[in-house]
């Protein structure tokens, strides 16, 4: 299994078993995360979890979404943290330019 993240989706994939699938739907809960979308490749017939992160990525789903994350082998806490300030800080430049417009 490996995890993903993108400012608003969190994936896990590589997913070979329906037990698995529902290891990763019983930890993703467990963090809080409702919205989750089970998806099989028809080819491979490896499953992946979309889970749905709402308002993209805000400060306070950051500690759940590194536990999920270092448990299926995603970025460490520190990649995250540092992928989440570029994303703020773009968010905050985006959000200052449309101001002076």
């Amino acid at each position: 299994m490996r995890a993903k993240f993108r400012p608003g989706i969190l994936r896990i994939d590589q997913i070979d078993t329906s037990d698995e699938v529902a290891d990763v739907v019983r930890l993703v809960t467990a963090a809080g995360f409702l919205s989750i979308h089970i998806s099989r490749d028809v080819a491979t017939h490896v499953f992946e979890v979309d889970v749905d992160i709402p308002g993209g990525w805000p400060a306070d789903l950051l500690p759940p979404l590194m536990a999920v994350c270092a448990a299926f082998g995603g970025p460490s806490p520190q990649e995250m943290l540092e992928q989440w300030q570029a994303e703020a800080a773009t968010f905050q430049d985006a959000k200052a330019k449309l101001g002076q417009s």
